[in-house]
């Protein structure tokens, strides 16, 4: 396992908040993937980074971190993936069970819910150094909350593509909603909100967002199709889904997109 001191991992987290070092260029992440932690004692809470963490936070950048291979005990959660607000990540087999190895909750640096998620992270075939050619095989079997940790910030990177307007939070809950419950009904401190299920999460983007819906009938269907239609190239109407002023093939795209969704009754 590779190491590294405190301030190197301080100056990781502002080089994230800049990384070209000019504040006039919007190139920061959207998203961080987390794969490491304080090799302390399980359930230890260590608050050096959390004025890093809500820094990034607070500029709109999602955190995703490994909750730790410190299981099964409760409250055997490692820092800084306990901190608050941390989406916090587990570990399963491909049989959906707990990985006995996987930290567990609740959180020591919050008590909030530990993990949040959890995702495959038993024998994930994934790619591999091979250090120029001195290890033969460019792909490997991997095991760790590391790795289940990278199949979440791969899931929202996809969600972020997909809905560009959404905010953090949005694309966070998203994952919580459609997560697929695990043990005991309801977020639990083994498997936080479940397993990740990335379609699901999508399919609840889509239908929370209907701008399509140009007829607020709760659906996109043939009627706003022809209300698209009706409204093709004019500017500022509603059917200018993308909100830049025409009424083109970039929301021709956006309907087709959305066509055949229902929204969710609010309950």
């Amino acid at each position: 396992t590779d190491t590294t001191d405190v301030q190197t991992v301080h100056r990781a987290f502002q080089w994230v908040l800049d990384p070209d070092g000019d504040p006039n260029t919007p190139d920061q992440p959207d998203i961080v993937n987390n794969s490491w932690g304080f090799p302390d004692p399980e359930g230890a809470c260590r608050r050096l980074f959390e004025e890093d963490i809500h820094l990034l936070q607070a500029a709109g950048i999602l955190l995703v971190f490994a909750a730790g291979n410190d299981g099964p005990s409760a409250s055997s959660d490692v820092s800084p993936a306990g901190y608050p607000g941390a989406l916090s990540v587990g570990a399963v087999n491909d049989e959906a069970a707990m990985a006995l190895f996987s930290s567990r909750g609740p959180a020591s640096c919050s008590g909030e819910l530990f993990p949040k998620l959890v995702a495959p992270g038993v024998d994930v075939l994934t790619t591999d150094v091979t250090l120029g050619g001195v290890f033969p095989d460019s792909y490997a079997y991997v095991t760790g909350t590391s790795f289940a940790a990278a199949h979440v910030s791969g899931a929202l990177a996809l969600l972020a593509g997909a809905f560009p307007d959404a905010d953090p939070n949005e694309l966070v809950q998203s994952l919580y909603e459609t997560a697929d419950d695990l043990g005991p009904v309801g977020p639990d401190n083994d498997s936080g909100h479940g397993l990740l299920n990335v379609g699901r999460a999508y399919e609840w983007l889509m239908t929370s967002r209907l701008t399509a819906d140009l007829d607020d009938s709760g659906g996109v269907d043939l009627a706003d199709l022809r209300a698209f239609a009706q409204s093709w190239c004019r500017p500022d109407c509603p059917a200018d889904l993308n909100r830049d002023g025409y009424v083109d093939l970039a929301d021709f795209n956006d309907l087709a997109r959305q066509y055949g969704h229902v929204s969710e009754p609010s309950e």
